[in-house]
């Protein structure tokens, strides 16, 4: 379309205000577009994980151990592979880097959850939040993704009323010090987008 704006200024068709307003009015359109796929990315993420685990799940007891391992692992090591690409190649797109930082924060829970029901690991609900939070932490910064924000605010939260708000000392409650360790994201993100 930038062709055609300079050819038309250049054969008198419009004017140099009428350029800059039409370039000004596309730009706007391809802003609204990318929020669109933006969201869609991350539904589509959401969607296809959790239909994947519901496939697997009703199959479940039919598969052997060695099959079930690599089932476990096979959603993780297959969302950092696509991390690593969209680092490399797609970081500058908010559409593949929150998606796939989505869907690796859910491939990470879902991957201590089937490996712990596998090898019948004793844990608690605590426990299992606790392990997926610290291993998500970092996807949060890595990926800088929002919306891993969020769900691992939300995961810490959850993780917070199992544990109790028991007025122990501050630096032995997990949760606070989590919820710290979240705070220099959060922080950076104001500065850059105040109204975001």
């Amino acid at each position: 379309m930038h062709k055609e704006i300079k050819e038309w200024l250049d054969n008198g068709i419009i004017d140099n205000d009428t350029a800059s307003r039409i370039e000004n009015y596309i730009a706007s359109k391809q802003k609204n577009t990318q929020s669109y796929f933006l969201v869609f990315g991350i539904i589509g993420s959401l969607l296809v994980g959790l239909g994947l685990m519901l496939i697997i799940a009703h199959n479940w007891d039919h598969f052997t151990i060695i099959t079930k391992t690599a089932i476990s692992l096979l959603p993780l090591i297959a969302t950092q592979i696509l991390s690593g690409f969209v680092l490399y190649k797609k970081f500058n797109s908010d559409a593949w880097r929150e998606s796939v930082a989505t869907l690796l924060f859910f491939s990470i829970g879902a991957s201590i959850a089937l490996i712990s029901q596998t090898y019948h690991m004793e844990s608690d609900e605590k426990s299992f939040m606790l392990t997926w939070m610290l291993l998500a932490l970092p996807v949060v910064y890595l990926m800088n993704s929002s919306m891993t924000f969020v769900l691992f605010t939300c995961g810490i939260t959850f993780y917070g009323a199992l544990k109790g708000y028991s007025p122990v000392p501050f630096y032995k409650n997990e949760y606070w010090i989590l919820f710290l360790l979240m705070l220099p994201f959060y922080i950076k993100n104001i500065k850059v987008k105040p109204s975001g």
